[in-house]
């Protein structure tokens, strides 16, 4: 996670905004609204586009295991997101 502050200033007082980055593929992610254009996962920030590239790929997996398991759902989203911040992708 990388965070950017900028200096803008306006009306002559400083303002310091932050500029998010996906830590899956690396794009800025603009007027970060958590919930809405990206979402934290423990330490990661994930753009819309990559939540759900990984919900496309996890659902498949959670609809095929019996029986549910919120511990069991929480490594699973964790690994995968780990496997997609070191391939740069999912």
């Amino acid at each position: 996670m990388y965070q950017v502050f900028l200096d803008i200033y306006f009306n002559n007082e400083r303002i310091k905004m932050r500029t998010l980055t996906c830590d899956v593929c690396g794009s800025v992610i603009e007027r970060p609204i958590k919930g809405r254009n990206y979402w934290n996962f423990k330490t990661w920030d994930i753009c819309e586009a990559c939540k759900d590239k990984m919900d496309l790929k996890l659902r498949p997996i959670v609809r095929s295991h019996f029986p549910y398991d919120v511990a069991w759902y929480q490594r699973l989203v964790d690994a995968c997101i780990e496997e997609g911040v070191s391939k740069g992708r999912f």
